[in-house]
């Protein structure tokens, strides 16, 4: 069994968020990048698909001692979803623009072109309502929302706007004991505290709109 020893300083001070290194771990070539989909301190290893089960072997037997513990996809989505981490393809569905999913504060709009200055400029020059990321907390703590679930105004008669968002991620949370999502929801940030009701085959369910991020810590 090799031993998951490194050649490269990984402390944080040494190796910062983003950063990517070249370097031998247990002794294979590889590739790490100090990288998050989860908010939590972590690394990714890449390295050649021969030597994939020689690495997690020994990044398993590296960490008994810490109780390691694998983990799916869906425990990766569920702690994204909590810390309200956007999704390509879910939250962020190439509609949504950087505004809508509450990450402004990372354009500067008074810097020289850039990809994607002009569609956001339109956008917000344009006006009207938004598919804004907003999180909802369903009345019936069990109830995970589906994924894709629409979100009706059953206040209107106009059947072109009663669809008014739809729940992009939804999760039982261990760590909060109740049911958490995340939906696109138009104009949502507005609406923060109010009561909605979300579609699905077995039953309408009412959940409060709330703000995205569950847990920040």
């Amino acid at each position: 069994m090799r031993a998951a020893k490194t050649t490269i300083d990984v402390s944080l001070e040494a190796f910062r968020f983003l950063d990517t290194r070249y370097c031998r771990v247990a002794g294979i070539d590889a590739r790490v990048s100090r990288v998050t989909y989860t908010g939590e301190l972590s690394f990714e290893i890449v390295v050649a698909s021969r030597h994939g089960r020689d690495l997690w072997e020994a990044l398993l037997a590296a960490g008994k001692d810490q109780d390691i513990t694998p983990v799916g996809s869906d425990t990766s989505m569920l702690l994204r979803t909590e810390k309200a981490f956007i999704a390509a393809g879910l939250e962020g569905d190439g509609y949504a623009n950087i505004h809508d999913v509450g990450m402004g504060w990372v354009v500067d709009n008074n810097k020289g072109d850039f990809i994607g200055k002009r569609s956001t400029e339109r956008d917000l020059n344009v006006g009207g309502p938004r598919p804004e990321i907003v999180g909802l907390l369903p009345a019936d703590a069990d109830f995970v929302p589906p994924k894709g679930a629409p979100i009706i105004d059953t206040n209107t008669s106009d059947e072109s706007q009663r669809m008014i968002g739809m729940v992009t991620i939804g999760f039982h949370s261990p760590n909060l004991k109740r049911s958490i999502a995340l939906a696109q929801l138009r104009d949502g940030r507005s609406r923060v505290g109010e009561t909605v009701s979300l579609y699905t085959k077995e039953q309408v369910v009412s959940a409060t709109v709330c703000e995205p991020i569950f847990i920040d810590e």
